[in-house]
Formats: C-alpha cells, structure tokens, sequence
C-alpha cells in the first residue's frame, strides 16, 4: 500500500466531507477523465460539473477502503486501485476504484459498484 495512494484518497474524502467542490477540482488534473457509477466527465467542464454534484453530498458520502494497492509507479505517475465499500447515508455498497495521478493530481479516475451488488 502507498501513502501517497492513501494521501490523494484523503484529500478526495476531505474535500467532500467539507463540501468544497473548488478544492476537489484542483486534485484533478486539467486533463482528468472521469468515470463514476452514475456517470462519466470526459473534459474539464463535465469534470467539474461532475464534481460539484459529489460535493452536494458532503458527509453523507465516504468511501472506506479495505485495501490500496499500488500497481504503477514512474517518476511523478503513480497508479492505484482501492477496494471498499461507498457509503451514502444510511446505504452501503461494494466499491472499487482505480487511479492514475501525476504529481498528485488525479488524471484518471475509474469507480464503481459491482454489477452483482446492485
């Protein structure tokens, strides 16, 4: 497991445990593609318009992740899947994400609940 995989998932709960869908933005690299369970954001707008939408939730949303596991490291890249459960509310769902980031800005982000949880 990474610290700096587990300081980029921080920073993201952080964010949105505050609500402050700026802050979530900026650990997103200008180039960010975006894939959620409920959507996806393929430039910079629909990013932040994605954003904000997961910022609304604010403490009712948290992921907690059971296992981190780094798969790639290079340089500034760093690539890593975490594994856990998505908690909205009351709800609670399997999750799982992968992550690519360079100088620990997230480019690439891919979560989603399983198929056989829903």
């Amino acid at each position: 497991m990474s610290d700096d995989a587990r300081a980029i998932l921080r920073a993201v709960q952080a964010a949105v445990d505050a609500g402050d869908a700026e802050r979530l933005g900026e650990l997103f690299d200008e180039q960010a593609v975006l894939i959620g369970t409920a959507a996806d954001a393929r430039d910079r707008a629909a990013v932040l318009a994605y954003l904000a939408d997961v910022a609304k939730q604010g403490g009712r949303l948290r992921w907690d992740y059971d296992d981190v596991i780094t798969f790639h490291r290079d340089g500034a890249a760093l690539g890593f899947a975490g594994f856990g459960e998505v908690v909205l509310g009351e709800q609670r769902a399997p999750f799982r994400v992968t992550i690519l980031a360079f100088d620990g800005r997230i480019r690439s982000f891919h979560g989603s609940i399983p198929a056989s949880a829903r």
